[in-house]
């Protein structure tokens, strides 16, 4: 009798640390985070603005190399890479995209993350289209599970 209580019990600590490992399995991980403007003469969005190191704007004109010139601002997309080691669907929510203004710290805007499929190849982009943001100081921040990314928007305008 007693060789069977220890037998399920180890079996119930077994399977319990094999289902943490799943759920540890089937998150997604944040792999990157781009900027984007939506150009709205050309109706375009413009290249990374993170990786642009000469980006700068000024009452919704922006510029910078890459950034085509007499073009006008208003809205942002941010879109987030995510990847996983295997195909799977990742239910729920899996993390956070957030922007405050900098200068209070008043919300701009915030989207979950949430029910996220990654097919075979391993990685999935999500988009958060942001609008009315052009005359703003602003931090975004995303989070996905244990990691965070960071960035400074600096989309100025005055007179």
């Amino acid at each position: 009798m007693r060789h069977l209580i220890t037998s399920i019990l180890f079996a119930a600590l077994f399977a319990g640390s094999m289902s943490g490992a799943a759920d540890a399995a089937d998150k997604v991980q944040l792999k990157a985070v781009s900027v984007h403007l939506f150009l709205e003469k050309s109706g375009t969005f413009s290249p990374d603005i993170l990786a642009i190191s000469d980006f700068h704007s000024w009452n919704f004109v922006p510029g910078g190399n890459g950034i085509p010139d007499d073009e006008n601002f208003s809205a942002i997309l941010v879109k987030v890479r995510l990847a996983s080691t295997k195909e799977i669907f990742a239910k729920g929510k899996q993390g956070q995209v957030a922007i405050v203004s900098r200068k209070d710290r008043k919300p701009i805007r915030s989207d979950s993350i949430a029910d996220v499929y990654v097919s075979g190849n391993g990685e999935v982009y999500r988009a958060f289209y942001i609008p009315d943001v052009a005359c703003k100081e602003a931090e975004l921040t995303v989070t996905v599970h244990d990691k965070t990314i960071r960035k400074q928007l600096s989309f100025r305008c005055g007179e």
